[in-house]
């Protein structure tokens, strides 16, 4: 995946985390390294979500009769 020279060190080897960021993606809070890592940044901070309201119970509906 790396074609800087020297060759930076692969995952499994000291230093794996001094490799070029090829992609990032700060807003999602990841960057991918030319050896393949993917490095997660821990500042970041998860979407805001908002809560689904639970709606009451709807009541059975009983038919007229005729």
């Amino acid at each position: 995946m790396c074609d800087h020279h020297p060759e930076c060190p692969p995952i499994d080897q000291p230093g794996w985390d001094s490799a070029h960021v090829l992609v990032h993606h700060a807003e999602l809070g990841w960057s991918m390294l030319c050896n393949g890592a993917i490095v997660l940044d821990a500042a970041a901070r998860p979407a805001t979500v908002t809560p689904l309201r639970r709606r009451a119970p709807r009541k059975a509906r009983v038919p007229l009769a005729a």
